[in-house]
């Protein structure tokens, strides 16, 4: 494919993924983080405030339309550091997986930390301290997940043989201090609640053999064999001669993409023996690490992979129209239109007689615009008033965090109140009885229950 063809390519994707940021319902992470643009604070229960901000400014706008931006930086820091792979072959490989698309589409913390990432490459390739600072504040300021990444990059700088010694010295040390500097502001919120996010992250719990769930993850993100590619290139340099990572001057290109991409991927893995990786946690090994594929792989094992991430990929155009016609229990929370006017069909049933509405889980909450706010109590639709009273067992979120302090949950809950989810999330708060929605009602399908009246 030419290279005209390959831009023309890449144009169309990328206008598939203009199709799905119009055409998708916000989901219902994506709904939270736009009610903490809301409420824009120095911290959050879950994650620094990078991706408020990112929401406040422009949530899915952003994606498409900064996000292309981060690649292109990606991109033209791999030339820089000798990568032979073009500019739009990169793009379009990325965009054809599930990990690439969804990277333009759904507003999480991955999104401002790909962009925090890209610039803090592109000051490695062009060294930039004032850049490899920025993009590494900016990373704190949105997600943890940055840590593993900055310390290969931090090596790298380390070991740079471009510079003597002293200098790459005082460079690493000016940009740790800097760094840390222009983080504290986030740390003392942090030190004031509790270790927030810290200590929700750190509190996740233990959960063996989960290695299997992990690499099962990378395959489904990184569209197949696009996964086992890079993993084998992680085998073959561990195992054959591991000390030319550091020392070997013909493998100097294999040395930056294995310390821009592995530290990342291996420590997910080794943490994933021991509990849970989420499948997105490793975002940052696969700018470098597609970079190291296309840079040393056969165009026969390419075209193969590519097929194999078209297949897995080429699915997910279909959510726009599929979410329209299955009931909202299948599948991650999402649609708060959709969720409204479920509530409006059981209400109805029950005579117009609820008196107030209480989801238990922090995705619906969020899916019917619940503000985060001190408030407890906010009318959504037909003047019925909906609280928020986590569920059994559920997880914890902002909405926990802020209204820690309210006595709406050691009030007696008034008959018929209805409850979004099944009776066993209800708990001590009410008499709790199942309320069927009819088979009919594509729309709903979903689990609902009510305090029954003492009557």
């Amino acid at each position: 494919m030419s290279s005209k063809q390959l831009w023309l390519v890449c144009g169309l994707v990328w206008f598939a993924q203009v199709y799905m940021v119009f055409a998708l319902p916000e989901v219902a992470d994506e709904a939270y983080y736009h009610r903490w643009g809301e409420y824009l604070s120095w911290g959050y229960f879950d994650h620094p405030p990078g991706v408020a901000l990112w929401s406040y400014y422009g949530g899915r706008l952003l994606n498409i339309f900064v996000l292309p931006l981060a690649w292109f930086g990606f991109g033209v820091a791999a030339k820089r550091l000798g990568a032979s792979c073009v500019l739009s072959e990169l793009l379009f490989v990325v965009w054809c997986t599930p990990l690439g698309l969804a990277s333009g589409v759904l507003v999480t913390p991955d999104a401002p930390l790909l962009l925090s990432w890209s610039i803090a490459i592109l000051g490695y390739a062009f060294n930039m301290s004032i850049l490899i600072i920025v993009g590494l504040t900016m990373g704190l300021w949105s997600k943890a997940m940055i840590i593993p990444a900055s310390i290969g990059l931090l090596w790298l700088c380390w070991t740079d043989q471009r510079f003597e010694r002293k200098r790459r010295q005082k460079q690493v040390f000016v940009i740790v201090v800097s760094t840390l500097m222009l983080y504290l502001p986030h740390l003392w919120w942090s030190k004031s609640h509790n270790w927030l996010p810290w200590s929700f992250q750190g509190g996740r719990p233990w959960r063996a053999f989960s290695t299997l769930e992990f690499i099962g993850g990378q395959i489904a993100v990184g569209g197949g064999i696009w996964t086992l590619i890079l993993l084998k290139r992680y085998y073959v340099c561990i195992t054959q001669k591991p000390w030319r990572l550091i020392n070997d001057q013909d493998w100097q290109k294999v040395r930056t993409w294995w310390w821009l991409s592995a530290p990342t991927m291996l420590g997910w893995f080794i943490v994933s023996i021991f509990t849970r990786v989420e499948a997105n946690w490793t975002a940052l090994a696969w700018p470098m690490g597609f970079i190291w594929i296309l840079d040393t792989a056969s165009q026969q094992l390419k075209r193969r992979a590519l097929g194999v991430a078209l297949v897995c990929t080429l699915p997910c155009l279909l959510l726009p129209m599929i979410h329209q016609y299955i009931p909202l229990s299948w599948g991650p929370p999402r649609d708060g239109e959709a969720l409204s006017t479920c509530l409006k069909h059981a209400d109805s049933l029950r005579g117009h007689k609820t008196p107030l509405i209480v989801v238990g889980r922090y995705q619906e909450a969020a899916l019917l615009g619940l503000p985060l706010t001190d408030e407890a109590i906010f009318s959504v639709f037909n003047q019925i008033p909906v609280v928020y009273l986590r569920a059994h067992d559920r997880r914890h979120s902002q909405y926990d965090f802020l209204w820690s302090q309210s006595s709406v949950g050691e009030q007696e809950l008034p008959c018929d109140t209805l409850w979004i989810g099944p009776k066993s999330w209800v708990g001590a708060h009410c008499q709790a009885q199942d309320m069927p929605i009819i088979e009919t009602d594509k729309k709903c399908q979903l689990d609902l229950s009510y305090c029954a009246c003492p009557y």
